[in-house]
């Protein structure tokens, strides 16, 4: 039944017992805990990344501190 369109799918849920219903209706929160489970772990993905992408930029600074004031001499 994965390949059916949505119309079929509704009319064969909606002529079977309510025990088929509960199966459809376990099957979508499994789904849904699953997507909600992996967007969780990208959430915890991009907050590692922006952590590193700040420690990066904040170790970067002085060496571009650095590179200016040399710059600066430079042109004097």
């Amino acid at each position: 039944m994965e390949r059916v369109d949505h119309k079929t799918l509704v009319r064969f849920i909606q002529g079977c017992e309510s025990t088929m219903r509960m199966v459809v209706l376990f099957e979508d929160c499994v789904h849904k805990v699953e997507l909600h489970i992996k967007y969780n772990g990208h959430d915890m993905e991009r907050v590692d990344k922006a952590q590193e992408l700040q420690g990066l930029c904040e170790k970067e600074r002085p060496m571009r501190m650095v590179v200016l004031f040399e710059e600066t001499l430079r042109m004097l």
